[in-house]
């Protein structure tokens, strides 16, 4: 039974991870294919970076509702305490957030083209993200606490779909192609907190 749990949350985590990892370079893949200007793969690659070092942050907090959550004697105690994470998840978003606002790109590039397409997407999408982004990281993290693993993976591939969609369908010029990457990331980080959502409250 313990080999087959293990095998089971093994497997749903190389899922979840294999579809965020997909969906990353598709983001990539998409700004390589349709824009022509290099600029602009350099400024995705920039605010990739952002994300990235934002998602350690963010990240510390999945652990900590993870073993918190896990360790709770009662049901009840475990939902008390994923509540109060999600509040201090809100909490680690907004502060994460304002840095974003007034750490500028040129932190990481020294091309001064690069550093104004990304200031855009920066200010645009990936700063006010961080709110949502750390209620991901802390429900990822309260569903792993509650050996939920198989759901975790189903949201996320239903996300990453419903993020590839907007990559597909989203009608821009090519000059556009930097906006519609990070408006299918936005759209992977929502579906991602709304079936997280629907688990966690509905049930």
């Amino acid at each position: 039974k313990g080999l087959e749990t293990f095998a089971t949350a093994a497997l749903a985590t190389l899922v979840r991870t294999l579809c965020l990892q997909a969906f990353l370079a598709a983001t990539t893949a998409f700004i390589s294919v349709t824009s022509a200007d290099p600029t602009l793969l350099a400024a995705h690659l920039v605010l990739k970076q952002f994300y990235i070092i934002m998602s350690f942050v963010t990240d510390a907090l999945a652990i900590a509702a993870q073993q918190l959550v896990a360790a709770a004697p009662s049901t009840l105690e475990a939902r008390q305490r994923a509540t109060r994470l999600l509040g201090w998840g809100f909490v680690t978003g907004v502060v994460l957030a304002a840095l974003l606002y007034v750490i500028p790109p040129s932190l990481l590039t020294d091309d001064a083209r690069v550093a104004e397409e990304a200031s855009i997407e920066l200010l645009r999408i990936v700063a006010p993200l961080q709110l949502l982004s750390s209620l991901v990281f802390v429900g990822d993290g309260i569903l792993q606490g509650s050996r939920d693993f198989k759901f975790e993976a189903f949201a996320v591939a239903l996300a990453s779909v419903g993020g590839a969609a907007v990559l597909i369908l989203e009608q821009r010029p090519p000059d556009g192609a930097l906006a519609t990457a990070w408006d299918a990331v936005a759209v992977l980080n929502a579906l991602r907190f709304l079936t997280f959502a629907g688990r966690f409250y509905l049930r």
